[in-house]
């Protein structure tokens, strides 16, 4: 038991990197092939295609849309590690109580999110 622990946790570790640089690629390439899709299909209906109309279908997310995303993801993050040391009974270690350390460690995230969300409320649309 011992050994297949001490090669899936590396494992799984360099598989999570893996799988979210792959991921990271494969909607980049998702999202191009969708705009030239786009400029094609209004090539082929007769439309003319401007380097302004390219370029609003290029328009990468408002930074206050990606600011609220990203609060929201945090915040369910932090929320989701508090949830984790609440419902599962951790056992003790000498002084340290772990419950209490993984409860600490989800304010991080939280706060992270909390301060996104507040920043995505500020920042003026555009």
């Amino acid at each position: 038991m011992n050994m297949w622990v001490e090669i899936l946790v590396p494992a799984s570790f360099f598989l999570a990197v893996v799988t979210g640089v792959g991921l990271t690629v494969y909607f980049r390439f998702k999202q191009r092939k969708l705009l030239a899709d786009t400029t094609l299909k209004l090539l082929e209906d007769g439309k003319p295609v401007s380097p302004e109309v390219i370029r609003t279908l290029a328009q990468p997310v408002p930074q206050s849309q990606k600011d609220y995303r990203l609060g929201v993801i945090l915040v369910g993050l932090g929320v989701a590690i508090y949830g984790f040391s609440v419902v599962v009974s951790l056992p003790t270690n000498g002084n340290t109580n772990l419950q209490d350390a993984i409860a600490g460690l989800a304010i991080l995230p939280l706060v992270m999110g909390v301060t996104f969300l507040i920043l995505s409320k500020l920042q003026p649309k555009l």
